[in-house]
């Protein structure tokens, strides 16, 4: 049962009832004080039905991580299917699971909780794990004043967009280092030797194949990068074009159109 707060307002009456997630509404006792070792972890099914089965458990540390697809007793539905991208498949006597995109086996084991019990193996996994922590809690409290959703659809868009347009801006400007042979071993010697001028002789060699912006972006990193005295700097992401004309679009408005609002026309 969810739970309901009131929130007053400079003294005045109490506004509408809020009614919180049912992750926020429950606050379990945390653990005690000790060293802990943090594993993200996740798992795929067969279906999102109460009957599904386990086909892969997951998890990953900054020291390791692991993989495993277990063998269910039934197929994956459509849905499943194009999630995983695995499949059941049945040749002659035997079923296996199969990789939809590279069409490989997967090796595949049986169910976990059974090996657990056939090797006496639950007492060592209960002194092991300490407990299991609710992300999805988690991502309900802190992000709740700037998303109304918080699966983790949304939250890979809203989180994960930025650094995914920093990482092409980053493979843009390798890519232009790499065509024109410049190692890292030249730069640091042309900026140990001659600073600055030692860089731009260095970058003049991409003068046929990147723009002038992006050589004087890559120049002032570099240069920051290897002056203790100044502030390490990364490569600015660019915004799409598509995004920009909508931006732009949105904020000069049309006639009849309120400024604000961005109106999309295509050919039929």
């Amino acid at each position: 049962m969810a739970m309901v707060s009131e929130v007053k307002v400079n003294g005045a009456e109490p506004e509408a009832p809020v009614e919180l997630p049912p992750a926020l509404a429950e606050r379990p006792a945390g653990l005690p004080p000790g060293k802990y070792s943090l594993v993200g972890w996740d798992m795929d099914t067969t279906g999102r039905r109460l009957i599904d089965e386990i086909c892969q458990i997951a998890a990953y540390t900054p020291q390791q991580s692991y993989s495993q697809y277990i063998m269910p007793y039934g197929d994956l539905n459509p849905g499943a299917r194009r999630r995983h991208n695995v499949r059941v498949v049945t040749v002659g006597r035997y079923r296996m699971l199969k990789d939809t995109n590279t069409h490989k086996k997967q090796r595949t084991k049986l169910n976990q909780y059974h090996h657990l019990l056939r090797y006496k193996l639950l007492d060592r996994f209960k002194s092991i794990v300490a407990g299991f922590a609710d992300s999805y809690a988690l991502a309900a409290d802190k992000c709740k004043a700037t998303v109304k959703s918080v699966s983790l659809r949304v939250l890979a868009r809203v989180l994960l967009d930025a650094d995914s347009l920093a990482r092409k801006r980053v493979t843009q400007l390798r890519r232009l280092l790499a065509d024109a042979g410049l190692l890292y071993s030249q730069l640091q010697d042309a900026w140990t030797n001659h600073k600055l001028e030692g860089l731009e002789k260095q970058m003049a060699a991409l003068s046929v194949s990147a723009k002038e912006e992006d050589i004087k972006e890559l120049i002032d990193i570099f240069d920051c990068h290897f002056d203790p005295a100044k502030e390490p700097k990364g490569p600015k992401p660019r915004t799409p074009r598509n995004r920009i004309r909508a931006t732009s679009t949105g904020e000069t408005g049309e006639a009849g159109e309120p400024e604000g609002s961005t109106k999309l026309t295509g050919k039929r």
